[in-house]
């Protein structure tokens, strides 16, 4: 029931990318708003996958402006995704 309401949330948040999102993009996003942020370790072992598969999903999401990356450096091991606040149409 709880995961029904997040995704609902998540999705209404994003609704006009949300249907044309990968199921594993949503996965990832749901778990990024579950938990605040996410690494990409986490979600390959969420997923199942692979961490090279994970940071494409990441990287995705990235250009499609729904995460942003937090890192002190681009190999930084502690890096982690968080949710970009949806713009605001004026």
């Amino acid at each position: 029931m709880r995961q029904k309401r997040n995704e609902e949330r998540v999705s209404s948040s994003f609704s006009e990318k949300w249907d044309s999102l990968a199921s594993d993009e949503k996965t990832a996003i749901e778990l990024t708003f579950a938990r605040n942020r996410l690494k990409t370790k986490e979600l390959a072992e969420f997923l199942g996958k692979g961490v090279q598969a994970t940071r494409k999903i990441f990287t995705g999401l990235e250009e499609k402006g729904i995460l942003s990356k937090i890192a002190t450096s681009p190999t930084d091991p502690n890096s982690y995704y968080i949710l970009k606040p949806p713009k605001k149409e004026d």
